[in-house]
C-alpha cells in the first residue's frame, strides 16, 4: 500500500494481465492520501498483490489475480457491495454483506451512509440505494442490473429516506438515481475523502477476502435464478 501528497497526481498502474489503466481507493489522512484498498484493473477484473506471480500463459503478472470464472461462483452469488468509487464486490453464502462490514468496522448501515449500494438475491432481489450515488457508482449498478435482472427478475428498491420501496425496472431505477446527490453533504466529508469516509486499514489483511471479486459483475448463470420478491434491504 503507497500513498500520495496533497496536490499530486492520483496513481495510476498499469495492468500485467491486460495492459490497461488500474485504479486503487485513497483516503485523507490529514497528511495526504492513504492507499485504503490494492489496485483493481476495471478492464479484466484482476486486482493487485493476491494472486500469482504468473498469468495461465505463463508470463509473470508480479502478483496480479484474475477474477474467477462465473462457473466458479455464479450459483453462490448472492448479491454485491457497490462502493462510491464503482467498484463492484460479490457477496456469497459464504461472505457476504456482513461480514464485508465487519471487514471494515463497519455496520451495513453506516456503509450505506458512506455511500455504498446494497444489492441482494437472499430473499428477492432488493437494492438499498445510499444517500448520495456518484457518477462511477451509478454506472456500476446499471451494469449489475442489466447483467442479473434476467435472472432475478424486477428489483424492489428502497431509498435511505424511507423503510418502503418498490419494484422499478432499469429505467425507472437510474432515474432514481440520478435525482439524488452526487456527493456527500459537506459537514460528511470533512475530514474524510469525499467518495469513501474509511479509516486506513491495519496491514490490510482483513480484506483479503474481497481480492478475488472483479470490479464489473460477471454474468449469472440462469440455474442461479432466484424467485423475484420483494425484499427490504437495509
Amino acid at each position: 500500500m503507497s500513498g500520495y501528497r496533497y496536490g499530486d497526481p492520483v496513481p495510476i498502474e498499469t495492468c500485467p494481465c491486460c495492459g490497461d489503466d488500474a485504479h486503487a481507493e485513497f483516503c485523507d489522512i490529514g497528511v495526504g492520501m492513504q492507499q485504503i484498498e490494492p489496485f483493481h484493473c476495471d478492464s479484466c477484473g484482476s486486482t493487485q498483490g493476491y494472486g500469482p506471480d504468473f498469468n495461465p500463459d505463463g508470463s509473470r503478472a508480479h502478483g496480479w489475480s484474475l477474477p474467477s470464472k462465473p462457473s466458479d461462483r455464479g450459483e453462490n452469488v448472492t448479491g454485491y457491495y457497490i462502493r462510491p468509487a464503482g467498484h463492484v464486490i460479490e457477496c456469497t453464502w459464504k461472505v457476504g454483506h456482513k461480514e464485508i462490514a465487519e471487514r471494515r468496522n463497519r455496520s451495513q448501515s453506516a456503509l450505506r451512509h458512506e455511500g455504498w449500494i446494497r444489492v441482494t438475491n437472499l430473499e428477492g432481489f432488493g437494492i438499498s440505494l445510499p444517500p448520495f450515488v456518484g457518477a462511477e457508482a451509478a454506472i456500476a449498478l446499471s451494469e449489475v442490473v442489466e447483467q442479473v435482472e434476467a435472472c432475478w427478475g424486477l428489483p424492489y428498491v428502497t431509498t435511505s429516506d424511507s423503510d418502503k420501496g418498490r419494484e422499478m425496472p432499469l429505467p425507472e431505477l437510474m432515474r432514481v438515481v440520478s435525482r439524488l446527490p452526487r456527493c456527500a453533504p459537506a459537514e460528511q466529508r470533512e475530514g474524510a475523502d469525499p467518495l469513501e469516509g474509511e479509516p486506513p486499514p491495519g496491514d490490510g489483511a482483513e480484506r483479503a477476502g474481497d481480492a478475488v471479486l472483479s470490479c464489473r459483475p460477471r454474468p449469472i448463470p440462469r440455474s442461479s435464478a432466484r424467485p423475484s420478491g420483494r425484499c427490504s434491504a437495509t
